[in-house]
């Protein structure tokens, strides 16, 4: 019989969980610097955050056996079930450290299926010797399991220490105070005891930084001098080695990036300004960005990394190589956006040194008279230009992710919605009444854009200025007639593929159908206009858009997975490991497995530039 009083577990099994949860936590220790100097409340933050972790982890994983017990009445079944349990939850543990030690980052829907859903095995060859390792560690844990087992089903009762409730309410209070010293920290710019984080598996931290503002509580920014406390050090290596630029006398730099804007607006029709430009200009044809949504897509463009560095970017809040390099080299910064910069948080990363250089829109405006604003922003910075310095601008508009129009504007798409309302779209939906109303807002933008190149030819600034039009994602109405609608839920031409033209003074207009990526952005203007002689594997995983390019794989990041595009196939992860193969016209495709060095050559790369 298993013995058990009231809800309370035996005490076997309540045993076996808080020795599990000791053991992953000192398996996860493997990879902690235990001889680096770190502050009090950093050290404190941690063992809070690994303890509350893998009790509730353990204790969650004991509910299984206990619930076999109780509808079977099966002791030795239960018992069973908790070897396996207990076992299975060991070797994942064992694991996520192996990856964590191999790749930086936690075990994730890629590794894991990677490892074992078959695609790894498929391109690289397991020796005899390491199946014979795996087989004698499976073989060690669950030998360990029954030898914890025999041990502790002796143990009949136990103290108030040994009760299931004692157990669940030291672990929810402990995960309650990690999150609420977390929140604290991170709003106040202390990085030392954000960055413990990423030593604990699969941890979501809380933040409190608008609930603190609401309260009267003053919210800062990492000092942008000291990124991350030196006592701790840094989870990143980024860059891999000092960087060595200099150029004498480099040209202007200007971005246009216009929200949401689909690779297939450049007509005559929609955009007469930005096509007209596209005739003397580099054109690529086949660039895709970094994500489906802003954050991953801007950030991809400013740090030539994939956006799954994200996340640690913002912790330590480290800004992008590329626009440190700018302000070192006296390039004038004028960082104009229609939308917040600090929602997603490009001021705490790409931007967080040079935040001074950072213009608010007016919040009370419409996104059409932000759009205007930023227009009249750039006209004045150009009008005002004396020349001594070269000039960065970046001018980010709203428009089409909005919809946004002036009341007075005249669409010539016919019919279109006065209102966009999300929730009444379905399979059946006009979409050409809502294309329109997009159309519009992106002939809007481009009347907007000819009022600054125009500023730029009238200033005689063109000749001398590299210019850039982009995009962040694209924008989808049900074009492929899977309901899907915006962006941010797949990862398809019309979402992810996205223009890149390039008017680059000396340089002929051409137009490229090599596949490229905004990832290859920055080490382009890097190693060509800002004179940087390292290899472009220091501070970026993209390559020069001018230099033969490899058959390669890309990664793409949204809200709630990521997906790999390789060739013409889109390999899309969940957070939980499952793995789907689609072609471009995002239609499964049954039976086929993601190619194995292709996702290798990725996860590299999202592992390349951490310690």
């Amino acid at each position: 019989m298993m013995t058990s009083t009231g809800k309370n577990m035996p005490p076997w099994l309540l045993l076996l969980a808080l020795i599990n949860a000791a053991l992953a936590a000192l398996i996860t220790c493997y990879n902690y610097p235990l001889m680096a100097t770190i502050s009090l409340p950093a050290m404190v933050f941690f063992g809070l955050a690994l303890s509350s972790q893998f009790l509730l982890f353990a204790l969650l994983l004991s509910a299984l056996p206990y619930l076999v017990h109780r509808i079977f009445t099966s002791a030795w079944l239960s018992k069973i079930v908790a070897v396996a349990v207990f076992g299975l939850a060991t070797a994942l543990i064992i694991t996520d450290a192996k990856v964590y030690e191999l790749y930086r980052f936690h075990l994730n829907a890629m590794a894991l299926n990677l490892f074992f859903g078959g695609a790894l095995q498929d391109n690289l060859s397991f020796s005899l010797t390491l199946w014979l390792t795996i087989a004698v560690v499976i073989t060690t844990i669950l030998a360990l399991q029954l030898f914890l087992l025999m041990r502790l089903q002796k143990v009949k009762h136990g103290g108030a220490w040994l009760k299931t409730k004692f157990w669940l309410s030291l672990a929810l209070l402990a995960f309650v105070l990690s999150n609420v010293m977390h929140g604290w920290y991170e709003a106040k710019g202390n990085t030392s005891v954000t960055s413990q984080v990423r030593y604990v598996p699969w941890y979501q931290a809380l933040t409190m930084r608008s609930l603190l503002k609401k309260w009267g509580v003053e919210v800062k920014n990492a000092d942008p001098a000291s990124p991350l406390n030196a006592e701790q050090g840094s989870a990143l290596n980024y860059p891999k080695q000092p960087l060595q630029c200099h150029a004498d006398t480099p040209p202007n730099i200007i971005v246009i990036m216009i929200d949401s804007l689909r690779f297939d607006m450049l007509q005559a029709d929609v955009m007469p300004t930005v096509s007209a430009f596209a005739q003397q200009a580099l054109r690529f044809d086949n660039h895709y960005s970094s994500g489906n949504a802003t954050r991953y897509g801007v950030f991809g463009f400013f740090y030539g990394l994939p956006s799954s560095y994200w996340a640690p970017m913002l912790t330590e809040e480290r800004g992008s190589v590329f626009i440190d390099q700018l302000r070192a080299q006296d390039f004038q910064l004028h960082l104009l956006a229609s939308a917040s910069l600090s929602n997603p948080e490009f001021d705490r990363t790409a931007f967080a040194n040079v935040r001074d250089a950072i213009t608010l829109s007016p919040r009370d405006a419409s996104i059409a008279e932000r759009d205007q604003w930023v227009t009249q922003q750039m006209l004045t910075q150009i009008q005002h230009h004396d020349g001594q310095k070269p000039m960065f601008a970046f001018a980010f508009y709203d428009a089409p992710h909005g919809f946004g129009l002036p009341d007075d504007f005249v669409s010539p798409f016919q019919p279109m919605i006065a209102d966009v309302n999300y929730l009444t779209l379905g399979p059946g939906s006009d979409r050409v009444a809502f294309f329109n109303r997009y159309k519009a807002s992106v002939l809007f933008v481009d009347q907007q854009v000819k009022k600054v190149l125009s500023a730029l030819e009238a200033k005689g600034m063109y000749g001398n200025s590299v210019v850039l039009i982009s995009s962040d994602h694209g924008q989808e109405f049900n074009d492929l007639g899977k309901n899907f609608w915006g962006h941010n839920n797949n990862y398809a031409d019309y979402q992810v593929k996205v223009p890149l033209l390039i008017r680059w003074p000396g340089m002929k207009p051409t137009t490229e159908s090599r596949l490229t990526s905004h990832e290859d952005i920055v080490p382009t203007l890097m190693s060509r206009v800002l004179g940087c002689t390292n290899p472009i594997s220091d501070y970026s995983t993209g390559v020069d858009l001018f230099a033969p390019t490899p058959d390669r794989a890309l990664s793409v990041e949204s809200w709630s997975d990521r997906a790999v595009l390789f060739r013409d196939r889109i390999y899309q992860y969940s957070h939980y490991g499952q793995a789907d193969v689609f072609d471009k016209q995002y239609n499964a495709i049954e039976g086929e497995t993601p190619n194995g060095a292709a996702v290798a050559g990725v996860l590299k790369k999202m592992s390349d530039f951490y310690q």
